[in-house]
């Protein structure tokens, strides 16, 4: 979330030097490029820990090798669905840069957010009755409001109103809702 932070007051900075009028100082521009810089580094060279989960808590029990019987976690796909989406919120916001060019990265968030869904189903045979959807809606909206292409809009749009439903969180499916009508 500080990454999310960092871009917004960038960006709000960016946009009120730009709207100081005529005369704008050198230095401060630096400066913004500066930053705008090094946050960009920072964004594309986080990198995630997997998050692993035994394949066999048996197995794990017993003493067998878990380095063969591990698997990523589905709160993993959703962080990574939030690198992809700092990475748009960043690339739009403060360079911004056609959304044309990020297609690609839109497409990997979304298929971030289904790897999630598909390990959370598998995730929920094993996990005890009341264990909690950790689904995050900012990625889905920002890459669904970021999507040109129809297929992958629908596919986000899909996404927000399911896991809306499927949470009972109203907001997933008003995100749909907003994001809609951008194409």
């Amino acid at each position: 979330m500080n990454l999310i932070s960092l871009v917004i007051r960038l960006a709000n900075e960016q946009e009120l030097l730009h709207r100081g009028g005529p005369t704008v100082d050198a230095r401060t521009t630096r400066e913004l490029k500066r930053r705008a810089s090094m946050l960009e580094q920072y964004i594309l060279s986080w990198k995630q820990t997997p998050e692993l989960k035994p394949i066999n808590p048996t197995a794990v029990k017993n003493g067998q090798d878990t380095a063969i019987s591990q698997k990523l976690t589905a709160n993993h796909f959703m962080i990574q669905a939030m690198h992809q989406a700092i990475i748009l919120f960043y690339y739009r916001r403060v360079p911004n840069i056609s959304a044309v060019i990020l297609q690609d990265t839109v497409r990997n968030c979304l298929e971030c957010l289904q790897r999630y869904d598909k390990t959370r189903i598998e995730d929920s045979e094993t996990a005890p009755p009341d264990t909690p959807d950790t689904a995050i809606l900012w990625p889905g909206f920002v890459a669904a409001y970021e999507a040109l292409d129809p297929e992958l809009q629908s596919g986000l749009l899909d996404w927000l109103i399911m896991t809306g439903h499927r949470t009972s969180l109203g907001p997933f499916s008003a995100a749909a809702g907003t994001a809609q009508p951008i194409i």
